[in-house]
C-alpha cells in the first residue's frame, strides 16, 4: 500500500504528517483512520497532534498512550492532565495536553501492569532490558472524530516550565526562553 506521508523542514520548525488506514485489533477491523502530525520548534519543543477520524460513521472509543522510561510522573497543576517525567536525571520531560473536549478526557497511569494487557513496560534496545516503567494514557468514549493534541517539552530538572497560554481566536502561544512561539 502507498503510504501517505508529508514533510517540511526549515530554519523554525520540522514537520511531518502520516495517516495509518490498514486496521485496528485481531481482526484488523477498519472504522477509524488516525492522522498523526509532529512539529518541532527548533529547538525547545514538540507539538504532537494525533486525529482519529471515524470512517463507519459510527461513535468509537479512542486513547493515546506515552511510554516513559521511568516509574514515576508528577502532575503539572498548572494544566489540566499534564504531567512531568521524574527520570532523575538533568532533564525531564513536560506532557501538557491541550485536548478537544478535556472535561471528557479520562488520563491513566500504570507501571508493571500485564492484565488485561501489558502497560508501563520498557523493553530497552532489541527488547535486551525488560523493566517496568510507565505508561501514561489519555481517552474518550463514545464520539466519531478527536484530536488529542500534546505538547512534549524537555526541561532542565527543578527548572521553569513553560508559559502557555489560550488565545481568544482559539490559538495557543508558548513561551520558553524568552521566545514565544
Amino acid at each position: 500500500d502507498k503510504v501517505d506521508v508529508e514533510w517540511a523542514t526549515n530554519d523554525e520548525f520540522d514537520y511531518a504528517k502520516a495517516v495509518y488506514s490498514d486496521g485496528f485489533g485481531e481482526i484488523q477491523n477498519k472504522p477509524v483512520t488516525h492522522t498523526r502530525e509532529v512539529k518541532f520548534f527548533k529547538p525547545h519543543f514538540f507539538c504532537v497532534k494525533d486525529t482519529l477520524t471515524s470512517i463507519d460513521g459510527k461513535p468509537h472509543d479512542y486513547e493515546i498512550l506515552f511510554h516513559l522510561d521511568t516509574t514515576s510522573a508528577t502532575p503539572i497543576p498548572d494544566y489540566k492532565n499534564a504531567f512531568i517525567s521524574n527520570y532523575g536525571r538533568k532533564y525531564e520531560i513536560a506532557i501538557i495536553p491541550l485536548d478537544e473536549n478535556e472535561d471528557d478526557i479520562k488520563v491513566g497511569l500504570a507501571s508493571g501492569v500485564t492484565e488485561p494487557s501489558y502497560r508501563g513496560w520498557y523493553n530497552g534496545r532489541n527488547e535486551s532490558n525488560l523493566h517496568r516503567a510507565l505508561t501514561l494514557s489519555r481517552s474518550i468514549k463514545g464520539v466519531k472524530n478527536h484530536r488529542f493534541t500534546t505538547l512534549l517539552i524537555p526541561v532542565v530538572s527543578g527548572g521553569e516550565l513553560p508559559k502557555i497560554e489560550r488565545k481568544e481566536n482559539g490559538t495557543i502561544s508558548v513561551s520558553i526562553d524568552e521566545k514565544t512561539y
